[in-house]
């Protein structure tokens, strides 16, 4: 698992004052390291990774080409002490990150496509109703599996598909106009 740029940014502040804190300072930042370790599993190595020289540079996929996809590159060849392995851990690592995005996607419509169901009918006051449907209980247990992201996700797909029902509703047919 990999962890956002801020909780480790935290991490490393809560553990350099578990070191150089005084007093009760120093108490509650070891209580708060002691849970976020406990909480995060593996979250120093993140942290505070070692590599063996320089660190790789961290780039997304568009400048890491440097709009050269395939081609011969015009970039002379790296200096003789470059770290090879540290860059291709930091580019699996990439990809494993963006493997477990597109999952986490494919989770939420998963979610979606088995419990959520939209209707809509004509009700005899004369009023029109569309409501969305999915079991509670599945439904919590589910959304609470979910990251931030996750649950973001799924509140736009399923508002998506109540606006796609409104405005099938309210769109006037060739009968009304």
């Amino acid at each position: 698992m990999y962890y956002a740029d801020s909780l480790l940014d935290r991490f490393r502040h809560v553990d350099t004052l578990s070191s150089r804190g005084v007093g009760g300072e120093r108490e509650n930042a070891v209580r708060i390291l002691r849970e976020m370790e406990t909480k995060y599993p593996n979250i120093r190595a993140q942290a505070y990774p070692r590599t063996g020289g320089q660190d790789a540079p961290h780039l997304d996929a568009y400048t890491a080409a440097d709009g050269n996809f395939g081609g011969a590159s015009a970039k002379p060849a790296p200096p003789p002490g470059w770290d090879w392995r540290s860059a291709a851990q930091d580019a699996l690592g990439w990809a494993g990150r963006m493997a477990a995005e597109m999952a986490a996607g494919k989770e939420v419509d998963i979610a979606i496509e088995r419990l959520v169901e939209v209707q809509s009918k004509n009700l005899s006051s004369g009023k029109f109703q569309i409501c969305v449907k999915f079991p509670s209980e599945e439904m919590s247990y589910r959304l609470s599996r979910m990251n931030e992201v996750q649950r973001t996700s799924f509140v736009d797909k399923v508002s998506a598909m109540f606006r796609e029902e409104l405005l099938y509703s309210i769109t006037p047919t060739e009968e009304t106009e």
